[in-house]
């Protein structure tokens, strides 16, 4: 049995798949897929700072911290809280 390279029409050594792939491509017009993202992703930050904007008063000691996370109505707010503090940390 005799086999013969596979090249691509530019003469670049190729494998079955992509001979296969590209002679698909130019035949026929393929629709590509849409970009998703759930609610776990993390890649999209661009309200992040919507979302986790404290506007009450940033505690000044871990107590008050507690305090305050304690009291939180939800999730978001707890962040809030915390990126609030951790800032006023980092001014120190």
């Amino acid at each position: 049995m005799i086999s013969k390279e596979l090249r691509t029409a530019h003469g670049i050594r190729g494998n079955f798949d992509g001979l296969v792939k590209d002679t698909a491509n130019s035949i026929w017009e393929f629709q590509h897929g849409q970009q998703r993202s759930s609610a776990s992703n993390s890649n999209d930050n661009s309200n992040a700072s919507a979302q986790t904007s404290w506007k009450g008063k940033v505690p000044t000691n871990d107590n008050e911290y507690m305090r305050m996370i304690d009291s939180a109505k939800d999730g978001a707010e707890k962040i809030a809280i915390t990126d609030a503090y951790e800032k006023s940390l980092e001014g120190n």
